[in-house]
């Protein structure tokens, strides 16, 4: 059985990895297109699967105190309204297609 311990769990000291995304420049509050590849950085931004690299960057905002907005790409081809098969949100298109993977987020501060 464990034993209960009438002192406060102590502070983490120490031990922290260094974060392997940019999550300062990322949580900026601009809104961003990351895109899934299998060797980052040559061929994308992150290399795990979509709701996972979601789940991190939700995590990493929360830790800060900021909410984040996210959408994920489009999954067939009658998602996207450019003729060329390129995505547009807001007024800029992005260079992405639906068979891309990926999300587009927004720290909102």
């Amino acid at each position: 059985m464990a034993t209960i311990l009438e002192t406060p769990l102590p502070k983490r000291t120490g031990g922290h990895r260094k974060a392997i995304y940019p999550y300062d420049e990322w949580l900026d509050g601009q809104v961003r297109s990351i895109k899934r590849g299998k060797n980052p950085p040559a061929d994308g931004d992150f290399a795990a699967t979509v709701p996972s690299m979601r789940s991190s960057l939700s995590g990493e905002a929360t830790n800060r105190g900021v909410k984040l907005a996210t959408r994920a790409f489009p999954k067939h081809e009658e998602d996207v309204k450019n003729p060329d098969g390129s995505i547009t949100v807001g007024r800029k298109t992005l260079g992405l297609k639906p068979a891309d993977e990926g999300f587009i987020f927004q720290a909102v501060l």
